[in-house]
């Protein structure tokens, strides 16, 4: 970090100004989201830019790595940090541990969606449902918090920790979902999508840097987006490719930055992983839709009292 300041196991610099802040979990199929990996681990992270005693924070990440998080952003932000946060969507790994953000820093806004069908000065218009998880961001902030969410229209910069950013809409997405660039470190930070390089051991550096492009071979990028994206099985995903390439053509990508999975770091490894997105979304609208089994499965199954539930929380 600064000088020769040793990082905390729990913090990793990126490049400058930006910080990985998190922890790893056995890749071991708990996460039905990320690809099983029994034997490996998956980074879970918040990222952290830092300038001049402003911050931004993306995402909030897991409470099952909270000591993991105190450590690192009380290394990273100090006391006298003003940090403005940013939430690409709505799931747990994104805002549930907003609360208690707020409560150990001192918070300055707190950045989401457009509460609008219409993107002003655009002819974007949103779908219902995409409005509605919007809308349902923004009461769900105001539940958990005493903050008035600032919204971050897509296609539009905006300015955070005295940075200019740019909120984008995600092609590759499950839930209404932005990602946001960073003009200065010229970083995506692209919420749930590319986190599919998990790690050997849990000591490893979760960054693929330059020169470590077989971390990023086909099939490990085919494998995070079947687990996370299985939708696009037997869809049409040109309109998803063209989306894709218009983004990329559009802003110079040095690293990509996702809220699990390694950051994928270097103009050369971003490529890589554009390459292979494309063929695999080229390959996933010629495979047949696949079969659903409609039921209950035959999981393991056990009632839990309310004492029981209280000593689990």
């Amino acid at each position: 970090m600064q000088g020769n300041v040793a990082l905390p196991r729990s913090v990793h610099e990126v490049v400058e100004e930006l910080f990985m802040v998190g922890g790893v979990v056995p890749a071991d199929g708990r996460q039905c989201w990320a690809p099983v990996a029994p034997g490996r681990w998956l980074p879970m992270q918040t990222h952290v830019l830092r300038r001049d005693g402003a911050s931004v924070v993306i995402d909030t990440s897991v409470t099952a790595l909270r000591d993991s998080l105190a450590e690192g952003l009380d290394h990273v932000l100090g006391a006298s940090s003003l940090i403005d946060v940013v939430m690409t969507r709505y799931n747990f790994d994104t805002l549930v541990n907003f609360p208690w953000l707020s409560r150990r820093f001192t918070l300055n806004q707190l950045f989401t969606s457009l509460l609008s069908n219409f993107v002003l000065g655009s002819d974007t218009v949103m779908s219902f449902m995409d409005a509605f998880e919007d809308a349902h961001v923004d009461a769900h902030v105001r539940s958990i918090s005493d903050f008035e969410p600032m919204a971050m229209a897509q296609n539009q910069d905006f300015e955070a920790g005295g940075r200019r950013m740019r909120c984008v809409g995600a092609p590759l997405r499950l839930l209404q979902t932005n990602w946001v660039y960073d003009f200065d470190t010229r970083s995506l930070f692209c919420s749930d999508s590319w986190g599919c390089v998990s790690l050997s051991d849990p000591d490893e550096t979760p960054i693929v840097r330059p020169g470590q492009s077989d971390r990023l071979d086909r099939a490990t990028v085919e494998a995070g987006l079947r687990n996370r994206f299985d939708w696009l099985l037997g869809a049409d995903t040109d309109p998803i490719r063209r989306q894709l390439d218009e983004l990329f053509d559009a802003y110079p990508i040095e690293r990509l930055c996702p809220s699990h999975g390694a950051v994928i770091d270097g103009v050369e490894n971003v490529e890589t992983v554009r390459r292979h997105t494309d063929d695999v979304l080229r390959e996933f609208s010629r495979t047949p839709v696949p079969l659903l089994v409609v039921g209950t499965p035959a999981y393991p199954t056990r009632v839990v009292d309310r004492e029981g539930l209280k000593e689990s929380a």
